[in-house]
């Protein structure tokens, strides 16, 4: 579902996080450290995390203004406790599904169904109609499924990035789709003995019944390695043509199963096997209230490494008024530096690409069509060759950075393909003060974006005009955006619709009438 700037207008001040802390000069030799395990051991392991570990600076709730440079020791290092848990969530999830107790060279080898693998996706529990495909090996049906009118269906997979309802394009000219999964810990909450959030009456009565939506949280203990909450992973995929560099990757084989309504010059459905690379993944939990952390959602996001380059010139997430100076994210790049790299969203050779991440378009087309043969995004290249050019806007924070780079360490000492990912940032629903400027921030990072998922926003989300917020874009923002999820349900009195909030989750926004709502028994 995407962020629009009308459902958020009304967050537009708490949500331009206000102005970054004084530079501190960097003394002494504190350096952040990867904490490998959630038992607080040094080996990767499987042990999904349930909150994050001490984190000092978290509990001063009286003059917390969030990141800050040169942070001197541990005691002021609010960020990497989170980032830590990201890394655990991130490893816990791509573990080898069923061997909890392998060593983490096997746990986390290149190839075999992951945890993930055995949760549930949207239509499991909100319905949705599948085509006729033919799977007799039983792939992962990747489903993008066209509903009445011919729009694809939220429900289903995807090839339309939430935050804008625009495509992404490859270099090889194939459409980056999406699918997402649900832990049972949300299932369960969703769907129980007492409410039944999946259908708008199931919601309605919930309403009714005067009850809030508040997903369970994950436990608050010391080591964090107690009950785990509610769960979401959205993963980007890109389509591998025969003879690409899959050992860079983490793959799997797939039936992608394409509605006849959104393929081009037919009336059947495109199906095909093939095989998908990881390039993006969310990975957020539910967590309790700590100190200035607020009971939301922890937002981990994760990229391939040769998704895209980094800007030129990029945003520091430590300042939020610098990710405001590109209009539309076109951040800048130097292309000649990059000639001979080879990128999943970028290709230094095109000389036809005047700007970086502007969206395909859809010419006379209703709808962003599928070629029924490779390249599938064919009809909508630049200089009929080339996808979206697609630039990091945004340099992580530093902190971040350092913790990163010793986790993909780690998972390179014992070869794991995951040591090609890199953690973009974790943000986290921030009870914060009021900056000088008078503006009320609500996470920490300000911004955060993948550039698989969020391309067209990561930057542009407001502008500023003697002192007033007016939203152009966006947001650029996990948290800001999630803010605004709402039921499906509305209520109406006297011919005015009220909405009801829908505890930063759009799942709940996916749930039709009772009779199209799916079985979870079979």
């Amino acid at each position: 579902m995407p962020c629009k700037p009308a459902l958020l207008f009304w967050l537009s001040v708490s949500a331009v996080a206000g102005m970054a802390l004084p530079a501190i000069a960097q003394t002494g030799d504190y350096s952040p450290a990867a904490v490998f395990c959630a038992d607080g051991s040094g080996r990767l392991c499987s042990t999904l995390p349930s909150m994050i570990g001490p984190d000092p600076a978290v509990e001063v709730t009286v003059g917390y203004h969030g990141l800050g440079r040169g942070i001197e020791s541990f005691d002021r290092d609010s960020q990497t406790p989170f980032d830590n848990m990201a890394w655990q969530m991130f490893v816990a999830v791509n573990w080898i599904e069923g061997k909890p107790d392998v060593p983490a060279s096997e746990g986390l080898a290149a190839t075999g169904p992951r945890v993930w693998d055995g949760w549930a996706r949207p239509q499991d529990l909100f319905g949705g109609d599948v085509d006729a495909c033919e799977n007799p090996e039983k792939l992962t049906d990747v489903a993008i499924i066209a509903k009445a009118g011919g729009q694809p269906d939220a429900r289903m997979a995807g090839y339309l990035e939430a935050s804008t309802g625009k495509p992404l394009i490859d270099v090889d000219g194939n459409w980056v789709v999406f699918d997402r999964r649900l832990n049972q810990v949300e299932v369960d909450y969703l769907r129980n003995d007492r409410w039944d959030l999946t259908t708008v009456e199931g919601q309605a009565a919930f309403i009714e019944k005067g009850k809030e939506v508040d997903f369970t949280a994950g436990e608050d203990v010391d080591p964090p390695k107690g009950k785990a909450g509610a769960m979401e992973l959205k993963l980007a995929w890109r389509i591998l043509p025969a003879g690409t560099r899959a050992e860079r990757f983490y793959t799997m084989r797939a039936l992608l199963d394409v509605s006849a309504d959104l393929v081009a010059d037919s009336d059947q459905p495109l199906c095909q096997e093939v095989v998908l690379a990881l390039v993006g993944m969310h990975v957020v939990q539910k967590n309790p209230v700590r100190g200035a952390l607020k009971d939301q959602w922890i937002w981990a996001t994760f990229e391939h490494v040769d998704n895209a380059p980094l800007s030129s010139d990029p945003a520091d997430p430590v300042d939020w008024e610098s990710y405001g100076k590109y209009p539309a994210s076109n951040c800048p790049v130097g292309r000649e530096a990059l000639a001979g790299r080879q990128y999943s969203l970028f290709n230094p050779d095109c000389e036809a690409c005047e700007a970086n991440n502007v969206p395909p378009e859809k010419g006379g087309d209703s709808n962003f069509l599928w070629q029924k043969t490779p390249p599938y995004a064919g009809r909508y290249l630049t200089a009929g060759k080339y996808g979206t050019q697609v630039v990091q806007c945004a340099a992580p924070y530093y902190l971040t950075a350092e913790v990163d780079r010793q986790w993909r360490a780690k998972l390179k000492g014992i070869g794991s393909v995951f040591a090609n990912y890199k953690l973009i940032g974790t943000q986290w629903g921030g009870a914060l003060e009021p900056t000088p400027g008078g503006f009320w921030r609500n996470a920490v990072p300000d911004f955060l974006s993948n550039t698989t998922m969020e391309t067209y926003v990561q930057t542009d989300s407001f502008k500023f005009n003697s002192g007033k917020t007016e939203m152009i874009e966006g947001p650029g923002s996990c948290v800001g955006c999630h803010l605004g999820a709402r039921l499906a349900y509305e209520k109406d009195e006297k011919g005015k619709k009220e909405s009801f909030p829908a505890d930063l989750s759009f799942m709940p926004g996916l749930a039709q009438g009772h009779e199209d709502a799916a079985d979870l028994s079979q």
